[in-house]
């Protein structure tokens, strides 16, 4: 949108020294006709050392006029400089101050990561701990479970003899090699 405004700037400097140039030009060509019709009057009555100063003065016109148009030209581009340098040093200001905003909403928006993440950190140890301590009660009823077994076990010899017996029901009677997986139930490897 500014660059729109300075652009419509420039444009109307330009249009204006536009406007200043074919002035000058015209009031150029207007001297210029009214030294010609002079000279054009007098010719016939004034000799040529009247239309060699003539000539002189329509130079000396001429280089006044040029040195005028080029002072104006001048004075109209510092302007016009002057101009862009003050539009420049707005848009400059304009852009800091937006670099400024951006950078406090990104600084705003880092320490909001920051304090989710701890957020969602701590929810997750919390979690931790608890399942952790969960499963180590666990593993303690299990190894008191296993051990309550292990006694019942050691106590009772009929279990010892059920197994040897059963141990010698699931041999192979080709082989006399005991049965175990992957293999079949009565069927040789």
């Amino acid at each position: 949108m500014e660059n729109l405004v300075a652009a419509r700037g420039m444009d109307s400097m330009v249009v204006s020294l536009g406007v200043v140039v074919t002035t000058l030009a015209s009031v150029t060509l207007a001297t210029a006709v009214v030294v010609w019709t002079r000279r054009g009057r007098s010719r016939n009555k004034i000799n040529e050392v009247k239309i060699k100063s003539n000539d002189d003065d329509f130079e000396e016109i001429n280089a006044s006029l040029q040195n005028v148009l080029k002072n104006h030209i001048l004075e109209k581009t510092n302007d016009v400089k002057g101009d862009i340098n003050v539009k420049k040093m707005q848009m400059n200001k304009k852009i800091e101050a937006l670099l400024k905003e951006k950078e406090e909403e990104i600084n705003v928006k880092k320490t909001e990561y920051i304090n989710e993440t701890e957020a969602i950190e701590k929810k997750y140890k919390n979690e931790i701990e608890i399942m952790s301590a969960e499963l180590e009660t666990e593993i303690i009823d299990m190894k008191k479970a296993i051990g309550n077994l292990r006694i019942i076990l050691a106590s009772s010899t009929e279990d010892a003899e059920r197994v040897e017996t059963t141990k010698s029901e699931l041999e192979c009677p080709v082989c006399m090699e005991e049965m175990k997986p992957p293999r079949r139930i009565w069927q040789c490897s």
